[in-house]
């Protein structure tokens, strides 16, 4: 009932847009048949379990964004690949659960937070905001990730705050601009070294592979690499993982270093 009834009457609608509306249970799969969608922004609701499949329906589809919700689950293929959702260019599905603690899920014992495997979307050439931050993703980074995208209009790739492990290679991100790829407070074990050869220029070329992660054994508060003279890492015995951006009982301050921000959208 209400807008879910409301919803299938919009069939022509290019814009659907109902941010902050405090609009709960699942996300309605009647969207997946507004087939003349062009932007679907439902951020800062209260929506929990998947995101529906049949969203990859939406072959006009040019930005989704469902950040700030408390969804769960793992991110549906079907709005993976380029076949589906040829046009795509903004996915933002960040924030599904807040290490912070500072979601209402927190108080309400909802635990979300998509999970499963980082997808690669390989085929997706369109693609030039992707944000992933703040979920529980799981595995390496894909030897294909992104390889279809435009590297010379790429803004940005947000996997911070996930459960990534493993070594980043430079078949995984070594083509998109070097200060677009955000990967702190993960679980990474190594950088490959071609990554950090300062042929590839920018923070790479100044600050080695500090410039994409700080080292285990360091960490860079707020950031968890270095971008200045003024930033770099520092010493902090408790940090296992690259990337690290607070110091628990090290060397460094304890507390929760407060998340690098996305740009405004």
């Amino acid at each position: 009932g209400g807008y879910r009834d409301i919803i299938n009457l919009m069939s022509s609608m290019e814009r659907l847009a109902m941010d902050a509306n405090a609009l709960s249970g699942t996300l309605p799969p009647e969207i997946g048949n507004l087939l003349n969608l062009r932007y679907l922004s439902l951020p800062e609701n209260e929506f929990t379990g998947r995101i529906p499949g049949n969203f990859g329906n939406l072959n006009k589809l040019r930005h989704l964004i469902l950040r700030g919700n408390h969804l769960d689950g793992s991110i549906p293929e079907s709005i993976t690949l380029k076949e589906n959702l040829p046009m795509l260019e903004q996915l933002d599905l960040s924030r599904q659960r807040d290490i912070t603690g500072s979601m209402s899920a927190t108080h309400e014992g909802i635990d979300g937070g998509l999970g499963g495997l980082l997808p690669s979307f390989s085929t997706m050439d369109n693609l030039v905001q992707l944000d992933l931050r703040y979920n529980k993703l799981q595995g390496p980074i894909p030897a294909d990730f992104l390889q279809a995208v435009d590297s010379l209009i790429f803004e940005y790739a947000f996997l911070n705050a996930n459960e990534l492990t493993g070594t980043v290679t430079m078949d995984a991100i070594g083509d998109l601009p070097v200060d677009s790829v955000f990967l702190e407070d993960n679980k990474i074990t190594d950088l490959e070294e071609d990554l950090c050869f300062e042929h590839r220029g920018g923070v790479v070329q100044a600050y080695g592979c500090s410039g994409i992660l700080c080292p285990p054994g360091k960490y860079g508060p707020t950031i968890g690499r270095q971008e200045s003279e003024s930033s770099p890492c520092e010493e902090c015995s408790s940090a296992q993982y690259w990337g690290t951006t607070s110091c628990f009982g090290g060397n460094g301050p304890e507390g929760i270093a407060t998340p690098t921000k996305a740009p405004t959208l």
